[in-house]
């Protein structure tokens, strides 16, 4: 592979001016009490201050009004920030808010506006003459819409005012000197707008020559930029051949040349140090077979580092010295890399000692010695013609809290006392278990503890009783080596140990670890196995793990590098030993146990157990969040947002003690804004927690759903089950108000201002309260507020449904009449205004009961009751009947004369058939060859009975992950764009519950580790890349539902079949919603028969599934019940798979 990195020295580089600024805030309103602002309303305008927002709304529909700050003292011939932070709330789109950055009077002000429709302008009025200096201009930089949030910033820089739009410059100018000492906001016509903040700031520059080498930082973390603005200038630029953006919290980097293209930024801090440096990548689209990514230690073109990666799969490494290439890693194949575009890579490199590490996707690629850093510019390069999305970067030192990745530093002089220490010599003085029989051996030997499990199944364990006050800070810390046996199953540390009950720290040789809790010998997953660089692997590897209380929390280090934290929960027992697992021999070196050093630091993060009311806007840390940067996540307060992100698989909860006193009425509330572009993955609140556990979480998705849920004891349950609804906002950065409401008995929810459900209140497990947040989400808090009830507060009616008695287990009832009487009752203390049923109004007597007589269609009839009060508060009630017609007409959707062809040029038929029945990993349990039985039957059906083609038919027999997805990428190039595709998987399923995602399991799945399994979100994507004009997906699987986020009911097929023909359609028939379902499958069996007896020439889908439904139902317990839907997000318009019957 010939590739041009050495034309960079010849190219042109983007880079940022090195200099540091000094900040001093002159003026900062975060509206976190009335202050002087006014207040109140009258015909012209209303305002008031709530929440730590200034709302202001103009209620005419013609000129303006105004809103000032106090006067300050801004020195403009400096440099300076002006800013604020708007949100559009109601009214006319296209007229403008604006931001008076200098104002002095009426006739005397600037002015950068911007309207919700997405226009901006600037413009002034001197002396009383209005002019535009920018006229008004379309910008995609402008967030549109009622609730779109937009952050407007004018900056000085020597003699240039730039203006910013969410962190996007839009226009420049010449500075003019300015005319007043006030800013301010002024509203056109009739709309209404809050405002987050305004602020001034003054900024001196200083030369970055900087040789204070004092080495006390007050944090490790030098810069994390996560590009939700551009707070940190990199350059932005739309130039002939490079173009350069940061939205939708990315930084956008287009190539369009021959050659390379670098842009850098300036970043002081001590070298000598150990440090990492991190950044991910998103491949967009260009070139593969060049490269990009890492820039660093730069000082100019002729000396710098570089690592790249290609979408191919291979990296590089090369130094620059003296204008000299020194290549260090000439291209080379890494499995570690995910390759084509969208895929994406995190490129790591960590300075310890005199060695430099290189990390792709956290696997060590390469070790280089001795390698001197030139400069203090850190960035990214391109070559040839790509595109590329940076997510974040982030420079840190790897010191020794929270960012400790220095495997071979001796941290004990920062530990405090020492509470015990094992180092395992002949006298065993803490008497450990030795002993050696047909199951274990446990022997002292050459100052080690030896501890074999001879078994190859289940695991021992091996403790001693060593009593310590766990409630004060502690450290326990332990070296295990790993001397032989299987390298995928656990071995490790356990702690708190009493009777079956203890906590666990397991590694696997792999490279994973786990930690997990066990109650009565039933383990609870805290934190399921993660794959990490920091494991040392295989047999023959040492590892230190270590467990550190910091007040709340546990916080976890493997080989002395910070992996992840958990809530701090109490001992069981005061024993503290090892597990081993399966057939494995581990050795332990030490074991040793410290009280904590206390911390000489102001900023100590507070441990006290918050009490209502709690209102945090952000502006600080004043309630003590923990504010981190690990390499699991990072939390972080910015401009007065709580910014979190997820950077690995799984979840995390950041959270505080907060509490409750729930025999009280109360009302949680907050807004939550996603700010990046993932559908997948759940975000929201998590209250009552006592653990993981024992916790209730309210979660939206990225789609518009939103459900509640509950851990009790390990048992989960979805209170709410998955429910769309219009009032999410599903834009980026689009702030959701989450408001929960204990109401009596009642636990209600808002979204947005909207009564969308509500259930019975239920007792808390715990008092901790805060956000969960899954991979790969980055979010923004604007604000928390938990308060009891007020006397003022209007609670919707309550709303009892008595009739008709829905049957609960499967939450519909089927009936075969044209209407149903509804009944039921509404209670409010200021009284019922109305009921309506789908519109229709309820008779209501004075009591609260009702009556409504509602008609119903053919097939499935949402119901949706809504009780209004006099305060025009609202309560709805979903429940869903099924009509069913007395005779059944299997007339499909057409007549059944063969000779009666129609002809809208179907295409060719195709059919990928999926069965799964042999496992290759134990723990799975075999499926006795059903699913490869019914992948043969249906195979057969298809080819004998409709036109599907042999050749056109593949049948995959017990898969591996690679040859499934080897067949989808096959299907891409084969299927046409007015062809129609079935795809059949019968197998075991999975769905993690906690993270609310599903899966498919080819045969070389590892249950363990959640290996070579198929996300619900990647078959998604593998669907939608087919450019089919039909595809009908079928799945026989547990949890196999789970792929379907829209409930869409199916009433009859229309008798056109070149209507239903003409519009695209990606849908699925599943055999069940979030349940297990039998190995022998009802749902196949009656697939397979009415596919069989079907004597109809065009046979839909949809029609399949009505045909199959209720049979299914009725011969099926439990809960289950098969579905139809259209796959979301795959570009389903509405049209249905029609089956050709051969003649």
């Amino acid at each position: 592979m010939k590739l041009l990195k050495k034309i960079l020295l010849l190219s042109f580089f983007i880079t940022s001016a090195t200099f540091s600024q000094s900040s001093n805030n002159v003026y900062q309103e975060n509206f976190s009490s009335k202050g002087s602002w006014p207040t109140g309303s009258n015909d012209i305008r209303e305002l008031n201050v709530f929440n730590g927002r200034y709302y202001f709304e103009h209620k005419r529909n013609e000129k303006s009004w105004r809103i000032l700050t106090s006067k300050f003292d801004l020195d403009t011939s400096k440099d300076f920030e002006l800013e604020t932070s708007i949100q559009k709330i109601s009214g006319t789109d296209n007229y403008g808010i604006c931001f008076l950055y200098d104002f002095k009077d009426g006739n005397n002000y600037r002015e950068l506006a911007i309207t919700s429709n997405g226009h901006f302008r600037v413009s002034k009025n001197i002396g009383g003459s209005f002019s535009n200096i920018k006229a008004w201009t379309k910008s995609s930089k402008i967030k549109t819409g009622n609730y779109g949030v937009n952050e407007l910033k004018i900056t000085k820089k020597s003699n240039t005012i730039t203006f910013y739009i969410n962190g996007s410059s839009v226009h420049s100018m010449s500075h003019d000197s300015f005319v007043g000492r006030q800013m301010g906001i002024m509203l056109y016509r009739n709309q209404k707008i809050s405002v987050d903040y305004i602020k001034a700031v003054q900024k001196s520059s200083n030369n970055n020559n900087n040789n204070n080498n004092n080495n006390s930082y007050k944090t490790k973390t030098i810069v994390y930029d996560s590009f939700y603005s551009n707070r940190n200038n990199w350059a932005i630029s739309n130039g002939e051949k490079a173009s350069l953006e940061i939205k939708n919290s990315k930084y956008y980097f287009q190539y369009t040349g021959d050659k390379g293209w670098t842009t850098t930024k300036g970043f002081n801090f001590d070298t000598s140090r150990d440090f990492k440096v991190e950044a991910s990548f998103q491949k967009v689209s260009g070139v593969k077979n060049n490269g990009f990514g890492l820039v660093f230690g730069r000082k100019d073109g002729s000396n710098q580092h570089q690592f790249l990666i290609n979408a191919l799969g291979s990296y590089s490494i090369d130094k620059y010295e003296d204008g000299n290439l020194n290549t260090l890693v000439n291209w080379t194949k890494s499995s570690s890399i995910k390759k084509e575009n969208y895929s994406t890579n995190i490129l790591k490199i960590e300075k310890r000692g005199s060695k430099f590490y290189y990390f792709v996707n956290n696997s060590l690629v390469h070790t280089a010695s001795y390698m001197k850093v030139y400069g203090n510019r850190y960035g990214f390069s391109i070559f040839d013609p790509q595109k590329i999305a940076v997510d974040y970067i982030s420079i840190s030192y790897l010191g020794d809290d929270p960012n400790n990745n220095n495997i071979f530093k001796d941290d004990t002089k920062l530990k405090g006392d020492l509470l015990f220490s094992d180092n395992f010599d002949s006298s065993n003085i803490n008497k450990w278990t030795e002993r050696n029989d047909e199951n274990t051996e446990f022997r002292l030997s050459n100052g080690k503890y030896y501890v074999r499990h001879k078994r190859k199944d289940k695991g021992w364990s091996t403790n001693i009783s060593k009593y310590f006050d766990s409630s004060n800070d502690f450290e326990i810390e332990t070296k295990i080596d790993k001397i032989s046996g299987v390298t995928n199953n656990a071995y490790g540390l356990m702690w708190g140990l009493k009777d079956s009950s203890s906590f666990r720290f397991y590694l696997a040789s792999s490279g994973y670890y786990k930690i997990v809790r066990v109650i009565n010998g039933n383990e609870e997953v805290i934190v399921k196995w993660t794959k990490s660089s920091s494991v040392n692997q295989n047999n023959g590897a040492s590892n230190i793990l270590k467990v550190k209380r910091d007040g709340e929390y546990y916080k976890f280090y493997i080989n002395n590098r910070y992996i992840t934290r958990i809530d701090f929960e109490p001992f069981f027992g005061d024993r503290i030993g090892y597990v081993v697992y399966n057939d494995q021999e581990i050795a332990v070196d030490y074991l040793k146990i410290y009280s904590s050093k206390k911390k000489n630091n102001t900023d100590i993060v507070t441990t006290k157990t918050l009490t209502l009311p709690v209102l945090d806007n952000f502006n600080g840390n004043t309630n003590g969040w923990n504010l981190e940067d690990s390499d699991d996540y990072s939390a972080a307060i910015v401009n007065g947002k709580f910014r979190l992100h997820k950077k690995k698989k799984g979840g995390i909860f950041i959270s505080r003690n907060v509490n409750i006193d729930t025999s009280k009425d109360f009302i949680i509330e907050t807004s939550i804004a996603r700010v990046t572009n993932s559908s997948s993955g759940l975000y929201g609140i998590t209250f009552g927690r006592k653990n993981s556990s024992n916790e209730y979480s309210f979660l939206l998705s990225g789609n518009g759903s939103y459900m509640f849920r509950k851990f009790d004891n390990d048992k989960y349950k979805k209170i709410i089950p998955f429910t769309e609804t219009s009032a999410i906002k599903t834009g980026l950065n689009d702030y959701n108000k989450i408001k929960i409401v204990k109401a009596g008995q009642l636990l209600r929810f808002f979204i947005n201002g909207q009564y969308v459900n509500e259930t019975a209140f239920e007792g808390f497990f715990g008092n901790k309260f805060g956000y969960t947040i899954y991979y790969d989400k980055k979010l923004s808090v604007d604000y928390l507020d938990i308060k009891y009830q007020s006397a003022s507060f209007n609670n919707p009616p309550v709303v009892v449904i008595t009739s008709p008695n829905v049957e609960q287990k499967r939450g519909f009832k089927i009936v075969e009449a044209k209407r149903i009487q509804v009944r039921g009752r509404a209670t409010d203390t200021d009284g019922i205004f109305e009921i309506t049923v789908n519109g229709v109004e309820a008779n209501v007597s004075d009591d609260g009961t009702f009556t409504a007589n509602v008609p119903l269609k053919y097939g499935k009839n949402d119901l949706i009751v809504t009780a209004t009060d006099m305060k025009q508060s609202s309560s709805t009630k979903t429940f869903t009947i099924k009509r069913k017609s007395k005779n059944i007409d299997n007339t499909i959707i057409t007549n059944n004369d063969p000779k009666d062809k129609i002809d809208v040029g179907f295409g060719k038929y195709y059919a990928l058939i999926i069965g799964v029945s042999d496992y290759k990993d134990e723990s799975i349990v075999d499926l006795n060859g059903e699913p490869t039985k019914d992948a043969d039957a249906l195979a057969n059906v298809l080819t004998t009975k409709y036109s599907f083609s042999r050749q056109n038919v593949t049948v995959l027999k017990n898969p591996t992950e690679n040859q499934i997805i080897k067949e989808f990428y096959n299907l891409r190039k084969k299927v046409g764009p007015n062809d129609n595709l079935v795809i059949f998987y019968a197998g075991h399923g999975n769905y993690d519950e906690a993270s609310e995602k599903g899966y498919w399991m080819p045969s070389d799945a590892e249950m363990e580790f959640e290996g070579n399994v198929i996300l619900n979100t990647s078959i998604v994507s593998y669907i939608k890349s087919i450019n089919s004009k039909h595809t009908l997906l079928i799945a026989d699987a547990c949890f196999s539902g789970s792929i379907l986020t829209k409930t869409r009911s199916f009433s009859k097929a229309s008798n056109a079949v070149k209507a239903k023909y003409a519009l695209p359609s990606r849908r699925a028939i599943t055999s069940g919603t979030l349940t297990t379902v039998p190995n022998k499958s009802v749902f196949m069996k009656y697939l397979l028969k009415r596919l069989r007896e079907n004597s109809n020439t065009y046979l839909s889908a949809g029609q399949l599934f009505n045909m199959i439904e209720d049979p299914v139902i009725n011969n099926t317990s439990g809960n289950n019940k098969p579905q139809y839907a259209p796959i979301s997000r795959t570009g389903d318009e509405g049209g249905d798979f029609i089956f050709i019957k051969r003649q």
